[in-house]
C-alpha cells in the first residue's frame, strides 16, 4: 500500500462506523494506482469527475490546516514506559482521520482470528507512578474502546501519523472486569503481516504473562481531562474525562496493565 493521503467515507451500522469507500485526491494519485488499490481488495475503481475532485481537495485542505492548528496545543496521554506522559506537538483526531486507512484494503472476515480476554487498561497507579486511573472513569469510558485500531509499537515520534504497515487488529467486546478491575476485550486481528507478527510474538505464554510486552493505550491530550493530585510529596495525574476513541497498540513495557490475552 503507498503511503499517501486518501479520503474515507463511513456510514453507520448499529452505531457503530463502518469505512464505505475511498477517495484517492488526484494531486498523489494515477488512476492506475488507485485501480491497483481498488482490486487488490476486491472492489472496484471509478475515476472522479471535476466536482468530487475538487471536494476532495478542499477537504484535505482543511484536514491540514486544522492539524497545524491543533498541533500548536495538543499533547499525548500514552501508557507506554518509552512515552512520555506529556508531549508537545501531537496530531489532533482530524489529523488521523486525513490518514485513514480504507477497510476494503485488509482482509477482515468474520472469521478471523480472535485474541481472547485481553486486558486493555487497569484502574489504579500505572507502572511509573505518575497517573492513576480511577475504575468510576473507566467503567463509565467503556463505549470509547470498541472498534478501536490496534498498531504495532507507538509512533515515534508521537506526533507523527501512523503506519499502515503497522495496523495489526481492532478492538472488539469491551467491558468491564470487576474482578480484575480492568477494562477488558477481545481483539480481532486482521489478514496481513501486522497480524501475523502479532500472534508470532504472542503465541508464547511465557510473553504474553511477563508483563513486560503487552498492551499500551494513547489518548490525544484534547481528549483527556487531567488533574494533578500530590500524594507523598510527588504530583500524579489522575484523568477525570475522557473522549475520542483511543489507540490500543502492541508494545514493550506497557504501564497501564495491558495485557494480551488467549487465542
Amino acid at each position: 500500500m503507498h503511503d499517501k493521503q486518501v479520503g474515507v467515507i463511513y456510514y453507520i451500522k448499529s452505531n457503530k462506523a463502518k469505512r464505505q469507500s475511498i477517495r484517492f485526491p488526484k494531486a498523489s494519485w494515477t488512476a492506475a494506482q488507485a485501480r491497483g488499490v481498488c482490486q487488490r481488495a476486491g472492489g472496484s475503481f471509478e475515476a472522479a469527475g471535476p466536482a468530487a475532485e475538487s471536494e476532495i481537495a478542499n477537504g484535505l485542505r482543511l484536514a491540514e490546516i486544522k492539524a497545524k492548528a491543533a498541533r500548536q496545543h495538543a499533547a499525548i496521554v500514552s501508557e507506554s514506559k518509552d512515552a512520555p506522559a506529556e508531549r508537545e506537538e501531537a496530531p489532533s483526531e482530524d489529523v488521523r482521520e486525513s490518514y485513514a486507512l480504507p477497510a476494503e484494503a485488509i482482509s477482515e472476515s468474520d472469521e478471523g482470528d480472535v485474541i481472547r480476554n485481553c486486558v486493555f487498561l487497569r484502574a489504579g497507579m500505572n507502572k511509573t507512578g505518575a497517573r492513576r486511573w480511577d475504575a468510576s472513569l473507566l467503567r463509565k469510558s467503556i463505549n470509547l474502546f470498541d472498534g478501536n485500531f490496534c498498531y504495532i509499537d507507538h509512533p515515534d515520534p508521537l506526533d507523527r501519523p501512523r503506519s499502515l504497515r503497522a495496523l495489526a487488529a481492532r478492538t472488539v467486546n469491551p467491558h468491564w472486569d470487576e474482578q480484575q478491575q480492568a477494562l477488558v476485550g477481545d481483539i480481532k486481528l486482521l489478514d496481513n503481516e501486522a497480524a501475523n507478527f502479532v500472534k508470532t510474538t504472542f503465541a508464547d505464554k511465557v510473553v504474553r504473562e511477563s508483563g513486560k510486552a503487552g498492551l499500551s493505550v494513547l489518548f490525544n491530550m484534547t481528549d483527556v481531562s487531567i488533574k494533578h493530585e500530590r500524594i507523598n510529596g510527588k504530583t500524579i495525574q489522575v484523568p477525570t474525562s475522557l473522549r475520542g476513541s483511543p489507540a490500543l497498540d502492541f508494545v514493550a513495557d506497557p504501564t497501564g496493565g495491558g495485557m494480551v490475552g488467549s487465542f
